[in-house]
Parts: structure tokens; sequence; C-alpha cells
């Protein structure tokens, strides 16, 4: 038998500039992606026409591969371990295979790809095309286009519902979201919305869409349309500051985070109710999010001040700011090595921000659980043989607890504990049989299992080997 234990306590904040990776003159790094079954990180460089591929471990760049003009936008194909690049200027996406970082094929589209999103349920690639107000459909065993579907005017963000298993389309000058069904790749409706919607983000743990209306700079919107996942209407609007632009969801505590470009600010959504807990001032046009739900932080990249806002997901106060290089516009997280990756645009840089020890995972008057400990028996594959253990304290008797598996989307993959405590015992053991919801075996890979007991919320990563 394999264990891996782990205690939970309380810890300072220690944030630095780990290092910063130069890239050429004129590379204008614009979108990252980083993924977990290789460790590397991918950089378009939409000045320069490649991806810059750099490992996870050491930080320093493996590869370079020549893409499309003006490559943009990045997804990862997680059963096939397929990268796609959106090239905005040559008309087509770039696939490459995700072990070897060769090209496999280029795939012409309509004019100007711009969003990429990837459904795990039917293997497919969608990318809108914004000057033909398409979205195509790419089959992502065969890299071949299934179908092309019409959406509104300017379509510019892409998500997927894998609960529902629709994906959703903004379209920026026809000011609404046509949604499609995953299935059969059919426009089931389109929904109305504020001006300008220019990205979405699903909150999995009410089925529900966000989207931001960030409107213009001469007449910018300041509101989030919610739609609901699975009757396709509209749950409610809500006030945020000026010029919406960049949406994450904080999984640990069901708040979604809206950067706001104009108004300098972040507004903090409970997930649940859906009201304003708080706006945050950061930097000067927070351009992008990305929330680490390891350590329970959210990172917002300012782009004309030139820094990210490292904010505390427990207290919603700012932990510091990090200098960066110029012009920030790009973050994602990587949860091997606890870093978070920074595309400076002007800078023509990436920087790498650490994180040492987490934001206290708890209040101080939240109850302390004395050990929260993972065991995964072998041999593998793993199937009916994880079993996660914990102690609760005696002073969580009658509130609820639940025990959540998620993958690093963000979907969540088995509830395995939802009931209130009834006794204390010392320690409780679950099993994990392996299976989804779905009744599917889960891939191996990297997880992440979330105990509430009480006020105390506790993260913690699960590898799954096979």
């Amino acid at each position: 038998m394999s264990t891996l234990s782990f205690n939970v306590m309380t810890s300072t904040n220690l944030q630095w500039l780990e290092t910063t990776i130069d890239l050429p003159d004129s590379s204008w790094p614009c979108a990252l992606l980083w993924i977990s079954s290789t460790n590397k990180l991918y950089c378009a460089n939409y000045g320069s026409d490649n991806i810059t591929i750099i490992d996870g471990e050491t930080n320093e760049i493996i590869n370079n591969v020549v893409v499309g003009d003006r490559p943009h936008t990045l997804a990862w194909n997680s059963i096939h371990n397929k990268v796609y690049c959106a090239n905005k200027y040559s008309g087509d996406v770039t696939i490459i295979d995700g072990d070897t970082d060769t090209i496999i094929a280029n795939i012409t589209v309509k004019r100007g790809p711009w969003a990429l999103t990837y459904n795990s349920i039917n293997d497919k690639i969608y990318c809108t095309s914004y000057g033909s107000d398409k979205c195509v459909i790419i089959d992502g065993k065969n890299n071949e286009i299934v179908t092309t579907v019409s959406v509104g005017a300017y379509p510019c963000a892409l998500s997927w519902n894998s609960i529902s298993n629709k994906v959703y389309c903004t379209n920026w000058l026809s000011n609404d979201v046509t949604i499609i069904d995953g299935e059969t790749n059919e426009v089931l409706t389109t929904v109305m919305v504020g001006a300008h919607p220019s990205a979405l983000v699903w909150n999995y743990l009410n089925n529900e869409i966000y989207c931001a209306n960030t409107g213009s700079s001469n007449y910018p919107d300041n509101t989030i349309t919610v739609i609901d996942g699975e009757t396709n209407e509209v749950v409610t609007t809500i006030l945020v500051g000026l010029g919406p632009y960049a949406l994450t969801l904080n999984q640990i505590t069901n708040r979604v985070y809206c950067a706001n470009l104009l108004s300098g600010d972040v507004t903090v959504i409970d997930g649940e109710t859906h009201a304003v807990i708080t706006n945050i001032t950061v930097g000067n046009n927070p351009y992008a999010l990305v929330c680490d739900s390891t350590n329970n932080k959210v990172y917002c990249a300012n782009k004309h001040s030139d820094d990210v806002t490292v904010i505390d997901g427990v207290t919603d106060e700012i932990v510091c700011t990090i200098p960066v290089g110029r012009a920030p516009l790009a973050l994602t997280w990587n949860a091997i090595n606890n870093r978070v990756y920074v595309a400076n645009y002007e800078g023509n840089s990436i920087a790498v921000i650490k994180d040492y020890v987490g934001v206290a995972e708890r209040k101080p008057s939240m109850p302390i659980v004395v050990n929260y400990e993972l065991k995964q028996n072998c041999p593998n594959p793993f199937s009916e043989s994880t079993v996660i253990s914990y102690e609760i304290p005696i002073s969580t008797s009658g509130s609820a607890i639940s025990l959540t598996i998620y993958d690093l989307s963000g979907r969540l993959v088995r509830t395995l504990v939802n009931d209130p405590i009834t006794s204390y015992q010392s320690p409780i053991s679950v099993f994990w049989n392996g299976l989804n919801d779905k009744g599917a075996k889960v891939s191996a890979g990297i997880y992440f299992c979330r105990l509430i007991a009480g006020n105390f919320i506790g993260v913690k990563k699960l590898i799954l080997l096979k």
C-alpha cells in the first residue's frame, strides 16, 4: 500500500516572482495553456507566429513550433492529448501532438478563427469564426470538420457545460448567446444578454453560465447575465463594475470573480445567491483572471499597470501585488508545481509566480481539522482501491459535511459524502470506486478532493495512475 498523508494548518502568505522567461522581441505572447498529462506550458506568440513550449518542472524552453499567422487562442484535447491553436489571419487551426510537440494537421476554417473549447463527452473541438458568424466543430479523433453551425454576429467566446452537454457561444455584435447541443450539434436557442458579451464561465456547482457584458469604451456595460444550464433561461442579471471582461470560478467557496476593465476592480459574486459580496480595487485595466484551487487564491493580471494582484479566496482581501512584465494579458495555473504563469504581451516574456505556502485555509474561528489523509491502495488501476480518510473536530457535530472530487477543468467527477455530521468519529474512511456519475471510469490524471466540515474548507490534490 502506498500512502500520502498531509496535515491542514494555518499558514502565512509567501508569493514571489520565481523567474521571468524571456522570448524574442516582437513575440507578443497572448495565450497560455498548461496541460497536466505532460506538465508542459504552451504559449501562443501572436507576433512571431509560433508556440513556445516550456517544461513545467524546470521552467526551461523545450521547443518552439511554427503555426499559422497570428496565433492567439489555445485549447487541450485531454482524451488524445492534442493542443489546438486558432490562427487569426491564416484562417486555420493547428493541431499539435501533446507528447511529441509535432504538428498533426492544419484545419482550414472560416474567416477569423477566434475562440476554442473542447467537449470531452463527444470528443469535439469548437472554434468560432469571428468574420463569418459561424462555429466550426472538429472531430477530436480524426481531425476533420464535423459540421459548421450558424451563430450570432462576431462570436468571440465559448464555454462547455459537461452536465447538460451544451456549448455556449457569445456573439459580440448581436448581444446574445447561442446555445448548441453537444450531442446533435444543433442550435437549441439564442439568449439575449447585455451589450457586447465577451466572456463566459460555467459554474458547475449550480449548473449556471455567467456571461460578462463588456460594452464598449464609449458605451460600457456593467452587467453579468446568468443563464440556467438546464432550462436555458436567464436566471438573473448582476450589476458589477464598468466593462466586465474576464471571469473565473472559485470552486472552493462557490464564488465567481469578474475583472472590470474600465473601473479597475474585481467584483466577487456569491454563486449560490448571486449577491455581490464585494468589489476589490486592483490595478489598471484588469484583463485576465485565474484561480488556484489548491491554495485558494485568485490572480488578476492588470494590463496597464504591469502587475498581478493576488487575492485571498477566503477573505477576498489583497494578499500582495507583484510587478511582472509589460502588458500582462493572460494567465494559467500549474497545479503540479503550484505556479501561475503570466504572458506579458509587450514585455515579450512569461513571468512565473510561485506560491510557497497557501493562504490560510480557514479563518481563525474555524475548527482545525487534525488530519486529512489520502490513501491509494495498490495495485493499479485504482478502481475500487482508493480510500480517503479524515478526522473532524467534535465541534462540527450537527453541521453539514461533504467530500467531492473535481478534475482540473473544475468538472464535478464524484460526490462521495453529502450528509450532516451526526456523531464524532476518528477517522472516517470513504471508498472511491473510480466511477463518475455516468458510470464510466475516470481517466488517469490529477484530481482534487474538496472536504467541507462545518466552517472548514480544505482542498487536496489526488494523483491517479494506471
